[in-house]
């Protein structure tokens, strides 16, 4: 009952902050009729004025990246009401705290009557590419996190206003499968860079997501660092050593957890060989073949977690060919 009554009272305060925002008529600038948009506190304006497009039209409706583009001429959450104190003038008020219905960036454009694309103003100082661009002029909150090591996490996070945190529990760091994983401190290495330092080594062959909490925002941590700092001077592919009587075989894959050489006598048809392959420190496997392999086939496959987004033989089950064979 208690949720309920939170709800229909939730509900009650966003209807009458719309119905306010309607009502208040604000009297938007030249610039905000052009671009198309006003910003005043929570509440985001879109604006059509009819004089710079050169229309009369029955109807507006708001179309963008903010409705995925679906089209609907008859959906009403988009359609803009004429203003009453500008008979040329169309608006619509939609509730956006923080950005979070309509994100900068985000591309708009108007449509009227029964579906017609009008073309925006070139003099739009925030047209591209024939759309307009909602808080042009805002920079978004962006974070960014990359593996550099098992013990260091780089996070990156760029916006206006954003104050870093260095309070370890304002971070949650977890495995694909929703593990968390402990952060024991938070170190600032500049005004928009951090080091966060988990409790616990991590699994760098593992997928892992990183939730700011404040921001309200949760990223994949990429291997960009990790790869970054990884090198190895042995060669890569098949060789034949002559004085060891073997062929080398050796490729790079630091997050397999697991890689086979298969080994053919043609093209088509079965392995003569399967060979179970070693890494070394640096993420490359290895194995050495008796003999002199030239003018034989082989491929692999290459193992690693059941983690979204990998592309190892437990998501798609096939071999692969050595990107460094030599033709």
């Amino acid at each position: 009952m208690q949720n309920s009554t939170c709800r229909n009272l939730w509900i009650v305060w966003f209807v009458l902050t719309l119905n306010v925002s309607l009502n208040a008529q604000m009297n938007f600038s030249a610039r905000e009729r052009l671009q198309g948009y006003a910003i005043s506190g929570d509440t985001t304006f879109f604006v059509f004025d009819e004089a710079l497009y050169g229309v009369q039209p029955q109807r507006v409706l708001l179309e963008g990246e903010m409705r995925s583009w679906d089209h609907n001429m008859e959906d009403p959450t988009w359609r803009m009401q004429r203003a009453k104190n500008d008979a040329k003038l169309w608006m619509l008020a939609l509730a956006n705290p923080a950005f979070a219905r309509v994100k900068p960036g985000a591309q708009f454009k108007f449509r009227i009557n029964e579906g017609i694309w009008l073309v925006v103003p070139e003099s739009a100082p925030n047209e591209k590419g024939g759309n307009l661009i909602f808080a042009h002029e805002v920079v978004p909150t962006q974070v960014r996190a990359e593996l550099v090591s098992a013990r260091h996490v780089r996070v990156l996070i760029t916006g206006e206003k954003v104050k870093l945190s260095l309070n370890a529990q304002d971070y949650r760091l977890t495995l694909a499968d929703g593990t968390a994983l402990p952060i024991a401190a938070v170190l600032r290495l500049s005004p928009k860079e951090l080091h966060l330092r988990p409790t616990l080594p991590l699994d760098l062959k593992r997928v892992h997501f990183l939730e700011v909490l404040p921001l309200q925002q949760k990223v994949v941590a990429s291997f960009e660092g990790y790869f970054r700092h990884l090198y190895s001077n042995k060669e890569l592919g098949a060789n034949y050593d002559a004085q060891q009587q073997h062929t080398m075989f050796r490729v790079f894959a630091p997050r397999a957890t697991q890689v086979r050489l298969f080994l053919y006598d043609a093209p088509a048809g079965e392995a003569f060989q399967t060979v179970e392959m070693k890494p070394d420190e640096d993420g490359v496997w290895e194995s050495a073949v008796a003999g002199n392999m030239e003018g034989k086939y082989y491929d692999f496959t290459v193992h690693g977690a059941n983690d979204p987004g990998n592309y190892f033989f437990e998501q798609r089950p096939v071999h692969v060919n050595d990107p460094y064979a030599r033709v």
